[in-house]
């Protein structure tokens, strides 16, 4: 299928659906798999249409904000909780700097996405692009206009990296 690999666990998932059915999808993925280290529902709250029809996007988007702002923000809180206790154990034991290998693609490329979407969750804000969630969060006044410049410079010199990396290897390619 176009999605997720089954496993011996788990049947595959499938990517291309209803919005309602993606919805579902999301939130499974959010109350079961978040836990194992999967990050499906990351990728599914960020859509961007291809080809087909804007209205569908938008109402998955609708239902999606509903879902994460319903009693409280609750699961939006559970995603940034969950999410920020894994970067929390990843880099707990860096008490010395040491040369060795890092995952780029983790540590580099996408930790300020990641950041940028754990804190707008935090807040409340439902996340979209990187550099979007960052006019948000400073418009509702998360962040100071400083910090957003900051916070935008990152995520830009982040993209750079990634870009020049593609381009120097002649395009994604995982080792």
């Amino acid at each position: 299928p176009l999605g997720r690999q089954g496993t011996l666990t788990e049947p595959p998932s499938e990517l291309i659906s209803t919005p309602e059915s993606m919805v579902t999808l999301l939130q499974n993925d959010m109350t079961l798999y978040l836990k194992e280290g999967y990050h499906l529902a990351t990728i599914l709250r960020n859509p961007c249409l291809i080809a087909g029809h804007q209205g569908l996007i938008d109402t998955y988007m609708d239902i999606i904000g509903q879902i994460l702002q319903a009693d409280g923000g609750k699961m939006a809180q559970q995603l940034a909780q969950e999410t920020l206790k894994e970067c929390m154990d990843m880099y707990a034991d860096r008490t010395t700097i040491t040369a060795k290998l890092i995952d780029v693609k983790k540590q580099i490329y996408r930790f300020p996405s990641v950041a940028v979407d754990q804190l707008a969750l935090f807040w409340g804000i439902v996340p979209s692009t990187i550099w979007k969630t960052i006019d948000t969060m400073e418009n509702t006044e998360v962040i100071s206009p400083q910090n957003a410049h900051h916070m935008t410079v990152l995520a830009s010199i982040s993209a750079e990296l990634r870009l020049r990396t593609y381009i120097a290897n002649g395009g994604q390619k995982e080792n």
